[in-house]
């Protein structure tokens, strides 16, 4: 795993406040006792093998091992194991992003799998103690004001490394507890030949997705034969567990990519130990740091009451000279594409096909010039020279994995109890915990939780009674992805610490998010690029059903969506598919989607930076101006000139008729108010042009509207909602010659200027609501046969709208309104229409026959 180098740790502050340099390398207590420190020297605890993998630890598809790579290529290659303990630690992070010619990521990635290939080269018995699997997964629970949350996902697989314990993981200032899985050893017999994989031992295999960490362990004793125990990543057929398209024999050999990140075996199981004995008496003051002697490339025995673990010196310029150094492991990596480094003037003699990765060796490959050697002279991976600055070059290691382990033995020659505290100074999650003689805990294992600054926190308390030498042990093991470089240190204390482990309960919350795999009949009858477009990634889109069809959003970054900011523009789109599950379209978001749902024909998108957008049509985006607590149903929609309206208090319906706040859509129309709140009554005026004007007014509780002079009758009248005024919006926007449609599905009314009439012969025209034809707007030009003026009559009950001497209608032509242009369709009628639901606009005069002689609409001159 790439180290994070500790920056804010000056090299002034590492002399001066961590190095202790007395003559005699003791601490002297302001009684003038001696606190005598120790030799800090860690050595190995052998007992097995330690197989780690971190290289490539980015899973681009140029490092796949199965057909969907043109050049299949093995991650790692272990050949010819033979009897052992061996401890597997695999930990990896899906980049399996398309690239441009740039290399800058510009596709969305694809679900991996990440697994061992145990092939058998004899008769073998393996025996699987442990086996543990992790990769993000989305977890909900309830607050406690009962709303559902996400839990934040850890990086640092600390559930598996609890199952690896065997021990719950308390996270302090939290009350986070990760708890191991139980498992049972399971013994194989592989015979000559025959392949089996780590993944069918693994109880929660699963694959991971783009962007997400996978970590996956076991504990195994190879108990006869001979194996080899190759590591691949595999491009999710969204089938977990299927091989078939895995052919190892056009596999290549997992060569080592320098990426500071390493890969080898290590000769020991991943701990390390030192032995550490201290004498303490009444005079040690509380909160005295214990020392400790540091031995490596740079210092040679000075004591410090500050330590680095898991971190070369050599890789660092910040913590060189307090780093213990010999808690790192040595890795080796067999791998023949070593030798292709080497410059034309190494001999023979000085090249070799393994890696050593370790604190005095270089990680690099191909030839840098910062080494200082001549490219014909040069040697990959050699030996440092811890003379020269080699911050960039040596070997990156965390010591992931690793058990750093502290056996101590305290003697208290005072009269009262003490404490041995265990601090940690990291940002990290890191685990720690005391154990005593018997190696039973103490208290909890704990983690740290993660930080965003690097804080100290005392990770284990011990009692230390009077008179008495206490035998226990401190361990502390740095999980995967987390900064390596932890700053360590001993304190003695009067009083015992408590540990900050909070105790909310986080009730778990059902997962109501349905996925693509859970429309997989569905998704088998879509078309092949639907299909191909979301292979590989079913678990990983959220799948909302529309009116129309379905939206479908990334979802796999929800427990952790700022891990992913970099790659935000990758995964910002909305998808929607049509009701036969195909690919219908997209769009696009200016950061990530983080939420989406439907109802009533509305679609709304809450982006994580809390923008809401809404659309009808998956096309046309406008900001959420309703509350959160609305429900779809009760949101009406007003489109005026393809812009909705934001209105403070919602739209109603009542008797299938749209009420809206008056003032508000009167100025939106271009009208003055006046309002006379002894009357209750509301007047608004439009000036059209020089000798046009339109004018309306109505009564609170009246259907009664007097339009420009003439009573007309609504079909329901104004009424007040709160403080707001509604009035009916059908009634006053085709009084004034707009084109008012509902559309029912997403209940919308659309409001638009009626556009300019076709250019025509005909002298007379009306335009009306038709009652056929789904009540689209019609028009009807026509003469007279005997070139006399003309006037309609309109039965309002029967809807048919005809010339008051009908024999003089000749001439005529029809057009229809389609999305805002008039379409012709025919002629030749006896009418206008005889089922006219509505009329908008005439240049004649048109007479109803309930109200003989009373103008239907007055403003019917053409404008």
């Amino acid at each position: 795993m790439k180290k994070l180098l500790l920056t804010f740790m000056v090299l002034t502050f590492c002399l001066s406040s961590c190095i202790i340099a007395f003559a005699d390398n003791n601490i002297n207590t302001e009684s003038g006792s001696i606190i005598e420190a120790p030799d800090l020297r860690f050595t190995p605890a052998g007992g097995g093998k330690f197989i780690y993998c971190n290289n490539e630890e980015g899973i681009g598809r140029h490092v796949l091992a199965d057909s969907s790579n043109p050049n299949p290529i093995y991650t790692m290659n272990n050949e010819n194991l033979t009897p052992d303990r061996y401890l597997v630690y695999l930990t990896h992070i899906n980049y399996t992003y398309s690239i441009d010619e740039y290399y800058q990521p510009n596709g969305m990635g694809f679900n991996i799998e990440l697994d061992m290939e145990i092939k058998a080269k004899e008769d073998s018995v393996l025996t699987i103690n442990n086996a543990v699997f992790e990769t993000p997964k989305i977890r909900r629970y309830y607050d406690n004001n009962g709303d559902i949350k996400v839990a934040f996902s850890d990086w640092g697989a600390m559930n598996a490394c609890a199952s690896l314990l065997g021990e719950p993981i308390y996270q302090l200032h939290s009350s986070s507890v990760f708890k191991p899985s139980s498992y049972k050893p399971v013994t194989v017999h592989i015979k000559k030949g025959e392949t089996v994989w780590l993944s069918q031992y693994v109880n929660n295999y699963a694959s991971t997705a783009f962007m997400e960490p996978v970590f996956m362990a076991a504990d195994m004793q190879l108990v006869s034969g001979k194996l080899d125990m190759n590591v691949v990543k595999l491009k999710s057929n969204d089938k977990i567990g299927d091989r078939s398209y895995f052919n190892g024999e056009g596999v290549a050999f997992g060569s080592y990519q320098r990426d500071r990140c390493q890969k080898g075996i290590a000769d020991t199981l991943p701990e390390v130990n030192t032995e550490l004995k201290y004498t303490i008496d009444d005079s040690v003051k509380t909160g005295t740091n214990l020392p400790v002697k540091i031995y490596n490339q740079y210092v040679d025995g000075e004591a410090v009451d500050m330590w680095c673990t898991n971190l070369n010196p050599q890789d660092d310029i910040w913590s060189k000279y307090i780093a213990a150094e010999s808690d790192i492991l040595t890795f080796k990596y067999y791998d023949p594409s070593k030798l292709s480094y080497y410059g034309k003037n190494v001999p023979a003699s000085k090249r070799d096909a393994v890696w050593v990765f370790d604190t005095k060796h270089s990680d690099t490959s191909s030839y840098l010039s910062e080494t200082g050697l001549s490219p014909d002279n040069y040697s990959p991976n050699f030996i440092l020279d811890p003379g020269r600055d080699n911050y960039g070059i040596g070997c990156s290691i965390g010591n992931y994995g690793v058990t750093t382990k502290y056996n101590l033995k305290v003697t208290n020659a005072g009269n009262r109890t003490r404490y041995f505290n265990y601090n940690l100074l990291t940002s990290g999650n890191v685990i720690a915990y005391a154990r005593d003689k018997n190696g039973k805990l103490i208290d909890e294992v704990h983690s740290k939780g993660i930080t965003d600054e690097q804080t100290t926190d005392t990770m284990a308390c011990v009692e230390l009674p009077p008179n008495q030498t206490t035998q226990f042990s401190i361990e502390v093991i740095l999980p995967v992805n987390y900064l390596a470089g932890l700053k360590n240190s001993f304190t003695i204390t009067d009083s015992k610490s408590e540990f900050d482990l909070k105790t909310e309960k986080k009730a778990p919350a059902p997962d109501y998010v349905t996925i693509l795999s859970d429309y997989m009949d569905e998704y088998n009858n879509a078309n092949d690029y639907t299909k191909e477009f979301f292979a590989g990634n079913l678990n990983n889109f959220e799948v909302t059903e529309t009116d129309y069809g379905y939206m479908l959003r990334w979802c796999a970054w929800d427990d952790q969506p700022g891990y992913q900011a970099r790659f935000f523009s990758l995964m910002s789109y909305i998808y929607f598919l049509d009701k036969d599950f195909n690919m219908a379209g997209s769009q696009k978001f200016s950061t990530f989607p983080a939420e989406c749902s439907a109802g009533n024909g509305k679609m709304v998108v809450k982006t994580i930076d809390g923008t809401k957008k809404f659309t009808t049509d998956g096309v046309n985006w406008a900001s959420v101006y309703w509350s959160e607590d609305t429900n779809f149903e009760d949101v009406i929609l007003v489109k005026l000139n393809g812009e909705y309206l934001k209105f403070d208090q919602l739209p109603i319906i009542e008797n299938d008729r749209t009420l809206v706040p008056m003032r508000f859509i009167f100025e939106k129309l271009g009208m003055t108010v006046e309002w006379d709140d002894l009357t209750q009554t509301a007047s608004a005026k439009k000036i059209n042009g020089k000798n046009n004007s339109f004018e309306i007014k109505f009564t609170i509780g009246s259907d009664i509207a007097f339009v420009n002079g003439t009573v007309q009758t609504m079909d329901v009248g104004p009424k007040i909602l709160g403080d707001r005024t509604l009035i009916p919006l059908r009634f006053l926007s085709e009084n004034l010659g707009y084109i008012v449609d509902w559309e029912e599905i997403s209940q919308t009314v659309t409001i638009s200027e009626m556009p300019v009439l076709p250019n025509v012969t005909q002298k007379y025209y009306v335009i009306y609501r038709e009652g056929y034809r789904d009540g689209r707007i019609e028009v009807s030009f026509f003469d007279t046969s005997d070139g006399s003026v003309p006037e309609l009559v309109w039965d309002r009950e029967s809807g048919n709208l005809e010339l008051s001497d009908n024999t003089k209608y000749s001439n005529d032509s029809k057009w229809y309104l389609d999305k805002n242009t008039w379409q012709s369709f025919e002629g030749g009628y006896e009418r206008p229409s005889n089922n006219a639901l509505q009329i908008l606009r005439s240049n004649i005069k048109i007479v109803a026959k309930d109200t003989i002689d009373s103008d239907v609409n007055n403003n019917r001159s053409e404008e």
